[in-house]
């Protein structure tokens, strides 16, 4: 800044000196500060006088008597006046003259400079403001990148440690049943059912299902009133595959207590896996009774009286399902494989595009293979559906 204004005042002095200095040299080349004093304006000169004694003098003395009358003197006098005072007006015009044109240069040249000064100035400060300007807006937008940056970072420490924390809990869980079970070979009274059923839990949760179902038989020997003991049971012989077993075990859960809507679901799913779908369809009506609003209860109810034929009511149960959870794919794929047993195809591809929207994995791969879809399946617009990628 001090090196600008040093710059500035440079500016403004030089066309001053500049107009003075012409001013001068113009003015010392004027007759007002002429060298030779003798020499007047106008071709006007004085002779120098001629020594008395010489004879050129006597000769002038003789020829021009030293006599003259005064009114002549008085002439000569005012005439010099005259001409002295003309002289000097002459010399100030001149030096006027000098200075008005020295002035107006010298004005143009403060003007150019000052005009270029101003443009300086508001470039500088334009420039400077644009400066400021992407400065904050850099600063601001690093500050933006840096916290989302921060907060992804934090979301993904916190999903690491989540899970990090999820599968250490389960290996702990499975640490602690397995020290359950290790514990409990131990005691001496057989004939406690908490101690067995505990221990069947602890099985189950290490995958170990026969012996877990070993440790609940041995618990409803002791207590055949256990109820969650038949219950446990019978899901452990549904992960193996043991169906009819299962449901055997459900049905004494629900003589002990008849209005657990949960187990009337489940038994009617273990139903439909062995192809009962008629008391399928009765156990999800039971559940449905005790529960309503039970759209994984509608939805299989729906796929039971599928297999029915009952088309019909089964699109009627989906709508149910949909209704009260309408992100759910089962739903709509059930509803397009009875619209595609009923050959409409326009229906069916539109409500297998929905379900396939919500999970294009399992249901694009189900529609590949499902006899269901065998009436429409060389229709165009389903194979274009199945062969996209994204949906």
């Amino acid at each position: 800044m001090a090196a600008r204004d040093r710059l500035h005042k440079a500016q403004i002095l030089m066309p001053t000196a500049f107009s003075v200095i012409i001013t001068v040299i113009v003015a010392a080349n004027s007759p007002l500060f002429s060298v030779n004093r003798g020499e007047g304006w106008g071709g006007l000169s004085t002779l120098s006088p001629i020594a008395q004694d010489s004879p050129a003098a006597q000769t002038l003395d003789q020829r021009n008597p030293p006599a003259i009358a005064p009114s002549e003197s008085s002439r000569e006098t005012s005439l010099t006046t005259l001409e002295t005072t003309v002289d000097l007006l002459i010399k100030l015009l001149y030096a006027v003259a000098a200075l008005a044109i020295a002035l107006p240069i010298g004005m143009v040249v403060v003007m150019k400079f000052s005009r270029d000064r101003w443009v300086q100035d508001t470039t500088d400060a334009v420039v400077e403001s644009l400066e400021k300007e992407l400065r904050d807006r850099l600063s601001a937008d690093v500050a933006q990148y840096r916290k989302e940056a921060t907060q992804q970072f934090r979301q993904q420490q916190q999903t690491i440690s989540q899970g990090l924390y999820s599968e250490v809990r389960q290996e702990l869980d499975r640490l602690k049943d397995a020290v359950t079970v290790q514990a409990m070979q131990g005691q001496s009274n057989d004939s406690d059912p908490q101690l067995w059923y505990a221990r069947g839990n602890a099985l189950d949760e290490l995958g170990r299902y026969e012996e877990a179902i070993a440790a609940y038989d041995r618990t409803l020997e002791a207590d055949p009133k256990f109820y969650a003991a038949w219950v446990n049971r019978g899901y452990c012989l549904d992960r193996l595959g043991r169906y009819r077993g299962a449901i055997a075990s459900f049905d004494q859960a629900l003589r002990l207590k008849p209005d657990y809507d949960g187990l009337w679901y489940n038994r009617g799913t273990v139903l439909g896996k062995i192809q009962r779908y008629g008391a399928a369809v009765e156990s999800f009506n039971r559940a449905l009774k005790l529960k309503p609003n039970f759209p994984a209860a509608w939805n299989n109810r729906g796929t039971a009286l599928t297999k029915l034929n009952h088309y019909d009511e089964a699109i009627a149960s989906f709508d149910r399902a949909i209704s009260l959870a309408e992100n759910t794919p089962g739903p709509w794929y059930g509803k397009a494989c009875c619209f595609a047993a009923q050959n409409k195809v326009e229906l069916a591809i539109e409500h297998l595009h929905r379900a396939i929207q919500i999970d294009p994995v399992t249901y694009r791969d189900l529609a590949k293979t499902d006899p269901e879809f065998n009436g429409v399946r060389s229709h165009d617009l389903f194979a274009w559906l199945l062969s996209e990628e994204d949906t």
